[in-house]
């Protein structure tokens, strides 16, 4: 038996689930990068991307907190600093500078 592992967590011969999702998504891009017939394909790019998506839906599903306060004031946050970014920034920055001059521009909008 796993120690710190409830039986919730637990997957096929003991192993918890996160394991084998990581295992399998590292055999799936080690194909998506190495092997020749697999190499590039947008049909396993696309599956390895929404997979992730399904797999936080289903974490947070899983592991529900019993309070939901700090998950509503970090999204409240995420919400305001946005559309405070999209509000007090210039409709289109140059291209003109280095990446330093558009790491400041991001850092200008945010801190305004």
């Amino acid at each position: 038996m796993l120690t710190g592992t409830s039986v919730r967590e637990v997957g096929l011969r003991g192993v918890p689930l996160h394991r084998w999702y990581l295992a399998i998504g590292g055999v799936l891009l080690a194909l998506y990068l190495l092997v020749p017939p697999f190499q590039g394909s947008p049909v396993l790019i696309n599956f390895l991307s929404g997979s992730s998506a399904v797999a936080i839906i289903v974490g947070v599903r899983r592991n529900r907190s019993v309070t939901a306060w700090p998950w509503n004031a970090g999204a409240r946050y995420v919400i305001r600093a946005s559309a405070r970014m999209r509000l007090s920034a210039p409709a289109v920055p140059r291209r003109t500078g280095s990446p330093v001059t558009s790491v400041q521009y991001v850092i200008r909008a945010v801190s305004q």
